[in-house]
């Protein structure tokens, strides 16, 4: 009984477990149950997942689908779909929730993730064109986590989580890579990775690879030299509103954000040309900014 209730028991916003009955023993604590205790009879609830999570599973799918209105992704449902297509259709439909507003984005999330706990209870029910959508779902769903949430960007660990969660739920006869020939994760300072970023037509994709690469860099130099990280911090954050507050284009933007990476890479390369340290060029950027004296010895 304990180790039913520890799978089943309800947390923020979990529903329920999923329970695999190999021995007979729902029946036994059914029974038991009904021997010792009238209020769990009451609270033991429907056994059956097509009538509980299912219909959930489908009120979900039904609201990510129309999250995507004007957006064509019904071919990734196609058993003639090659590999490359349906990595197409994701890398689009990433670039296209992208595109929608920051509220609108907390919706796909929170749905697509409700979608994912209805999914796990009642896997077994679904046809192919569910399994399939919900894949599709799910992949975008873990991409944008990546995207938008802290930490090193790796396009190779992206992949291979989306090439992981599409095995389960889809036929795959390849490998399905979101983004091109890309071994390695993308470096700032280098101007080939920057320039084959740019180039890719998926422009709100674009501005979102370009941001979440400057942010971790100016993190990593809040190590360094807080001075610096702070001047690009600020050029960031106006920029980035700017943008969201619809005054830049998706162009525009991208120019900014590519002149802030230049920007960085020469900073990165400041001391080496002066023969100081990076620790050296800290202490003279504080001494040259009066006002972040204090910032620097703090940090």
């Amino acid at each position: 009984m304990q180790a039913i209730a520890r799978v089943n028991r309800v947390f923020k916003d979990k529903e329920g477990g999923l329970v695999v009955d190999y021995i007979g023993i729902a029946g036994a604590l059914k029974q038991a149950m009904n021997d010792y205790t009238r209020r769990d009879q009451k609270n033991y609830g429907d056994m059956d997942i097509a009538k509980t999570a299912l219909p959930r599973f489908c009120e979900k799918l039904k609201i990510c689908g129309e999250l995507f209105h004007g957006f064509q992704y019904q071919a990734f449902m196609n058993d003639n779909s090659c590999d490359v297509d349906r990595a197409n259709l994701i890398r689009d439909g990433i670039n296209f929730i992208l595109g929608k507003n920051e509220e609108t984005q907390k919706i796909f999330h929170k749905e697509t993730l409700l979608l994912k706990q209805a999914r796990s209870l009642c896997q077994s029910l679904l046809d192919k064109d569910q399994r399939y959508e919900a894949a599709y779902f799910e992949a975008i769903r873990v991409a944008l986590n990546k995207f938008t949430g802290t930490g090193k960007l790796s396009f190779r660990e992206i992949n291979e989580q989306i090439n992981e969660l599409l095995k389960q739920s889809v036929r795959s006869e390849g490998v399905i890579n979101l983004f091109g020939n890309a071994e390695e994760d993308f470096s700032l300072f280098s101007p080939e990775y920057i320039e084959q970023i740019a180039k890719m037509k998926q422009k709100n994709l674009v501005a979102e690879l370009l941001r979440k690469l400057i942010d971790e860099q100016v993190r990593l130099y809040q190590r360094k030299d807080f001075v610096q990280a702070q001047k690009f911090s600020e050029r960031m954050r106006l920029l980035m509103n700017t943008y969201r507050n619809g005054q830049l284009t998706n162009a525009d933007v991208i120019e900014e954000l590519k002149k802030i990476a230049h920007d960085i890479s020469v900073a990165h390369n400041e001391g080496r040309e002066l023969g100081l340290s990076q620790e050296e060029l800290a202490f003279y950027h504080a001494l040259s900014n009066p006002l972040r004296r204090k910032d620097y010895y703090t940090n």
